[in-house]
């Protein structure tokens, strides 16, 4: 049977405690009986105990006792900081935020300092950070990596435990205050991810993405970022868009990439805005909405977002549901790129390379220029633009050397398949001197093993022809039939009959039945997802 205690029992116990001791005083308080409590702790006040200055700091800062003093809650307060950790931290809030009417950050990071070196863990993490950024203390990263380190080291189950241990592990991760430290970065963000930090899941994720302190595994990078967009975090969930717009570890799915931008949207993350217009731009998923694309494009620009100036750009400079205006698309153009944005300086370049009507004369060296600036910041269409320059023909910039050098960075440091096939072709054309048929070879096939349909057309003729490379026609037919489906010309039919003419329909059904294992493989793999 429940028991019940009525309010008349409640009023009885109350009238019955008395003040004559400090457990009986803090009894009161704790039930709401503040005018006796605040009688009580007036009488034990130079007993100097913690639980009356903290009493007496919230009766007077709250008026819980029908006086609202903020000065004397202050003073109060300030004594219990001489001898209390906690309280020290809580005096530091109250300098920090100005409950008193003025901030006073000098003052605050003085106990919040005096806090961290008793080992107050919200007091270590905040002098790690004002450490770390500069602000209110001079940018230390040696200092705020220990301030880290002892957090951790405590053991303790709590947020601030597990928002150290990120932070420890990016600047393992990073060498930030200390040596960089894979091994470590990786042992504390698992830590931190185990106890569920959505931070920590999308560092992991990031990690395993490009490779950095772990083995590359876009399976797992995607995997990890789903779970850290579930937990409703921002940053992952556009990354996710980018993930499923790119085809990152899973197959392309335009639809769900817009569905994670627009979650990232709702939750106010500014990259996200970008996405949003140039979705709401191109209409194939969402349909087409000049007007909303505008709104959203303006609002992540007010917030000095570069690439929502390079939206504007794209919309006074087409006339995308307004009026075209070139002088105000411009403004917006050099507006991103005083904000840094890679993709402006691309453009820019773009214009210079191509020649802009009236406004902007063709100049190859200006267009060189403004790519290497987006380059700088890892543009790959800016390297491709690098790469057309040098192969432009034109006597004042053209150079094999540059347009090889490039191309290797695309192909070598961001996979990019038609960087390889490009790369190939080149060599095989003697741009960059004699052919060299092992380098032929590798750039074709390392495209050809990304799908790419022209490589392995070009090396289904090359292994045909027995010429730069040696003749074996069960390699060629492997390529050339591969493509049947993808590719139809008159050079690949041609191609593909001259090579079955020099092989049995043993040799030919082997080579088919291997394609299609590879193929059936392949879909099961992308099932995965």
């Amino acid at each position: 049977m429940k028991k019940t205690v009525s309010k008349f029992v409640i009023s009885q116990t109350r009238s019955a405690i008395s003040t004559d001791s400090i457990e009986n005083t803090m009894m009161l308080f704790e039930m709401g009986n503040y005018r006796e409590a605040l009688e009580g702790c007036r009488k034990f006040l130079n007993t100097g105990d913690i639980r009356i200055m903290l009493a007496l700091t919230e009766m007077y800062q709250f008026g819980l006792a029908g006086e609202l003093d903020l000065d004397k809650a202050e003073y109060y307060l300030s004594e219990a900081a001489k001898h209390d950790t906690e309280s020290c931290f809580r005096m530091a809030q109250w300098l920090e935020k100005g409950f008193n009417g003025t901030a006073d950050p000098t003052s605050a990071i003085d106990y919040y300092l005096r806090a961290a070196e008793h080992g107050h863990s919200k007091a270590l993490l905040y002098i790690a950070e004002c450490y770390a950024s500069g602000r209110l203390l001079d940018c230390d990263s040696e200092k705020a990596f220990r301030c880290f380190q002892k957090i951790v080291e405590k053991n303790e189950r709590n947020d601030e435990n597990t928002m150290a241990e990120v932070k420890l592990a990016l600047c393992c991760l990073n060498g930030i205050g200390t040596e960089v430290d894979y091994s470590k970065a990786l042992y504390y963000m698992s830590q931190a991810a185990r106890h569920q930090s959505r931070e920590a899941i999308y560092e992991l994720s990031m990690m395993y993405s490009s490779g950095r302190g772990v083995t590359q595994d876009s399976r797992k990078a995607f995997h990890l970022m789903n779970e850290a967009a579930a937990l409703n975090y921002a940053p992952a969930q556009y990354e996710l868009g980018v993930m499923y717009e790119n085809a990152i570890g899973t197959i392309e799915n335009r639809e769900r990439a817009y569905n994670w931008y627009h979650m990232a949207y709702e939750l106010n993350y500014l990259p996200a805005y970008a996405k949003m217009a140039s979705f709401l731009i191109d209409g194939s998923v969402s349909g087409r909405d000049y007007l909303k694309a505008r709104e959203i494009a303006e609002k992540g620009a007010s917030h000095s977002d570069a690439e929502c100036n390079c939206i504007l750009y794209q919309i006074y400079s087409e006339g995308r549901g307004v009026r075209a205006d070139r002088t105000k698309a411009m403004e917006y153009l050099n507006r991103a790129i005083i904000e840094g944005s890679s993709n402006a300086a691309k453009i820019m370049g773009d214009l210079y390379f191509r020649g802009d009507e009236n406004h902007i004369m063709q100049d190859l060296k200006q267009a060189e220029q403004w790519y290497l600036k987006a380059a700088g910041e890892n543009s790959i269409p800016a390297m491709k633009g690098l790469v057309e320059i040098y192969l432009s023909g034109d006597e004042s910039i053209s150079s094999s050397e540059k347009a090889k050098s490039w191309l290797r960075t695309l192909a070598e440091q961001f996979e990019d398949t038609e960087s390889y096939y490009k790369l190939g072709k080149l060599e095989e054309d003697g741009v960059f001197g004699e052919p060299d048929k092992d380098r032929v070879r590798f750039n074709y096939t390392a495209a050809a093993r990304r799908g790419h349909a022209e490589s392995k057309l070009s090396l289904a003729r090359l292994y045909h022809e027995g010429k730069l490379l040696e003749k074996d026609d069960h390699i060629a037919y492997y390529y050339a039939y591969s493509i049947s489906s993808k590719i139809k010309n008159p050079q690949h039919t041609d191609l593909l009959q001259s090579i079955e003419s020099e092989l049995t329909e043993n040799e030919k059904n082997e080579i088919r039945n291997t394609i299609i294992n590879e193929t059936m493989s392949s879909a099961s793999s992308k099932m995965h997802y």
